[in-house]
C-alpha cells in the first residue's frame, strides 16, 4: 500500500495537500 508520501510524488504536490484530501479537510481546487 503506497504511503501519503508516494502519493504526494507522484501527483507532485506536498505532504500536507494530500493529507488534507485525505482528510476531507480544506479548499483543494
Amino acid at each position: 500500500m503506497p504511503t501519503i508520501k508516494d502519493i504526494a510524488i507522484r501527483a507532485g504536490v506536498s505532504h500536507g495537500t494530500v493529507s488534507n484530501v485525505l482528510n476531507k479537510r480544506g479548499n483543494v481546487s
